[in-house]
């Protein structure tokens, strides 16, 4: 179903009218992910960013799709966006509700509108901030292009079952097939004892691989995929290579690439 409308005006103002459905995602994901500001890129494709965590280790990308739309008019423009202060001003609309969304950005300035229903009193909140500088905030980083050793399809909410089971001895997660088979080993080991889970035949590729992978963030990717309703994980990993696991929507589509850990001799 089609929400609302995305226009720009003579004098670069950029007006999106939607509902929460549509808009919250989009920057509740970088929020689970741990992100402070992005740049939001408007093209005429959609509303899109690709972050890099301070640390460096975890790269995410999101796109949303003009096709969310009924109606969508936009010249390229790049604002800059604080992740806290979005989140604040959107949260009183409610997911799967009729709440109504107004983002309206012109000269650096973000008024949020949302109009939603109290118990048959309709009231309007609305607030008034300043965005950020994009020149002031980190370029969107490159993304390493690897020919993968191994793919898998894999359930959302079956991966992050998986992870939450096995996150009791370490600070670490290892992704690995046996013997170059088909399939997928998560295993997690620490002084005390280890756990793993073992999701059969949903490897696709050849030889054996193996990486280990910090846990916390993967942690906060389980919560950013369910956060935009993915319901389908494709996961990519090789012998110590990042982990890259994209997924996609009727509407949204993004990624979350993660580096391994460099594992001691």
């Amino acid at each position: 179903m089609l929400h609302g409308t995305l226009t720009q005006t003579d004098d670069s103002e950029v007006l999106i009218e939607t509902t929460a459905d549509v808009i919250k995602p989009l920057f509740a994901y970088a929020d689970r992910l741990g992100i402070d500001e992005f740049k939001l890129n408007v093209t005429e494709d959609g509303l899109y960013t690709r972050f890099v965590d301070p640390a460096n280790v975890m790269i995410g990308e999101i796109e949303l799709s003009e096709t969310a739309f009924e109606t969508f008019e936009a010249d390229e423009t790049e604002i800059g966006i604080n992740v806290s202060n979005m989140m604040t001003a959107l949260q009183s609309g409610r997911k799967r509700q009729t709440d109504e969304i107004t983002l309206s950005y012109e000269s650096q300035n973000m008024t949020t509108t949302v109009v939603r229903d109290y118990d048959g009193t309709t009231v309007q909140l609305q607030r008034n901030f300043m965005t950020i500088d994009p020149e002031d905030i980190r370029d969107m980083p490159e993304v390493p292009q690897i020919d993968y050793d191994a793919t898998a399809e894999v359930s959302r909410l079956l991966f992050g079952d998986l992870i939450t089971e096995i996150n009791n001895f370490g600070d670490y997660v290892m992704f690995r097939n046996c013997d170059g088979g088909y399939d997928l080993i998560l295993s997690e080991n620490g002084d005390v004892g280890g756990a793993s889970a073992v999701i059969k035949d949903c490897i696709s590729g050849n030889g054996s691989v193996e990486s280990i992978f910090g846990i916390d963030y993967i942690k906060n990717g389980c919560k950013a995929f369910a956060t935009v309703g993915a319901d389908t994980l494709h996961f990519e990993f090789g012998e110590d290579f990042p982990i890259v696991v994209s997924w996609e929507t009727d509407t949204l589509s993004g990624m979350f690439m993660q580096a391994p850990r460099i594992r001691e001799d």
